[in-house]
């Protein structure tokens, strides 16, 4: 049996890696589905791709080729464990990169990973309820909450919010306040001033502070733009006040925005941990088993249940596809892109639109605003704070005046 270490050391997958623009994730992907195929086998990467060339280079047949026999047996064998449909293709996806990778042909499969009887549609897996999800939430820790409601209103992947940083909250909050560069990191001035303003939007009737988050995929490397609810932004800030109480404090801009219980950026395997706590404490059973790395199931909500559960509320409110597209950071393609351009302005309005459905503890009630409302309520909104530091100023005068003795016994006498 070869192990992990000993494909990571073979010189053509150090190769095919090395060339590749791919994450570390990828790349264990592509090593844990190779690993599995050079054991099945027998042979280590190296050996496959020689054999493979040396009967290309005589032109054997498709049908006569050792690679032929070698992909569909390694197919059936994964049946025969039980592996599911998707976890098949996905092997089957690495090890055909990496054949193609050196010039290698290989054979058509035609769905053959698919098993009779076994098939199962995802998009028919029972999503949660918001009943389901206030029952997730119900637990002490504000940072998961936080999470939990990022990860729906949003549609983030789980790779998207783990590398969110101290900046890319600042700059989704940035058309409601920008701190002055001495008080970036003070978060709890930061958040002092978000939760006036979200509180002053939602008398105004414009619901509250709506983040507009500017971020990449991690695993495509592509830029996009979307947005999470009022709802979502009052338990990051709620987050971010227990943080700084519990002495875990920013300290760089490009800090993680959300942190492990030792200050750290949460690691892959801690943030599958985060749901596995989550629905163990909630009591959800697991869902049917799929496969065998799952082999009680998976859990009933995770990060990727609720970016499916957003992206069916959002058509569930009309959206068309390449809308939906824009906001979950999918590719959009090239023929759409070069006729349509979406301006982000128009994408929060719809957004808007949308986030009564988005949210879980609390009721929005839609009301169009348009960009004459918009500028009245801000220039209301500044005045009200004016007044309000006017007053603060007079009353810190009034006492300041009331201390010096002649001024009071002048009071005195007055009366």
């Amino acid at each position: 049996m070869f192990s992990t270490e000993e494909i990571y050391h073979d010189k053509l997958f150090e190769i095919f890696i090395n060339e590749r623009n791919i994450t570390v994730r990828t790349i264990r992907g592509h090593a844990q589905a190779i690993k599995l195929y050079s054991n099945y086998n027998k042979m280590l990467p190296e050996k496959l791709i020689t054999e493979a060339e040396e009967e290309q280079d005589r032109g054997v047949k498709t049908y006569r080729k050792k690679i032929n026999g070698r992909i569909k047996g390694f197919i059936d064998y994964m049946k025969a464990e039980d592996y599911s449909p998707f976890s098949i293709k996905s092997y089957l996806n690495s090890i055909k990169a990496f054949y193609h990778h050196f010039d290698i042909i290989t054979p058509r499969l035609r769905g053959n990973w698919k098993t009779k009887g076994k098939e199962r549609n995802l998009s028919h897996d029972k999503l949660p309820t918001k009943e389901d999800i206030k029952r997730l939430m119900d637990v002490k820790d504000v940072r998961d909450q936080a999470l939990i409601l990022l990860h729906l209103s949003s549609g983030m992947g789980a790779s998207e919010v783990r590398n969110l940083t101290w900046r890319n909250f600042l700059e989704a909050y940035e058309n409601y306040y920008k701190p002055p560069p001495d008080r970036e990191l003070d978060i709890p001035h930061i958040v002092y001033k978000l939760t006036k303003i979200d509180e002053k939007e939602k008398e105004n009737k414009l619901g509250g502070i709506i983040g507009t988050w500017k971020i990449s995929r991690v695993k495509t490397g592509m830029n996009y733009i979307t947005f999470n609810t009022p709802e979502s932004g009052k338990y990051i800030l709620k987050y971010l006040k227990h943080r700084y109480n519990i002495n875990k404090p920013i300290k760089n801009i490009e800090d993680p925005l959300f942190v492990s219980y030792f200050n750290q950026k949460i690691t892959h395997c801690g943030y599958t941990g985060v749901f596995q706590r989550l629905n163990e404490k909630a009591g959800f059973e697991r869902r049917s088993k799929t496969t065998t790395k799952h082999r009680q199931g998976r859990h009933f909500i995770t990060s990727h249940v609720l970016r499916k559960t957003f992206t069916t509320i959002l058509y569930g409110s009309g959206w068309d596809k390449l809308r939906v597209d824009w906001l979950l950071g999918h590719k959009v393609d090239d023929v759409s892109s070069a006729y349509f351009k979406i301006r982000p302005d128009v994408l929060l309005e719809d957004y808007r639109k949308s986030i009564g459905e988005l949210s879980i503890t609390e009721n929005f009630e839609y009301c169009e605003v348009t960009d004459k409302d918009y500028q009245m309520a801000i220039e209301r909104i500044e005045e009200l704070e004016k007044h309000r530091d006017d007053y603060r100023e007079a009353q810190q005068l009034i006492d300041e005046l009331l201390t010096y003795k002649n001024v009071l016994e002048e009071l005195k006498k007055r009366r």
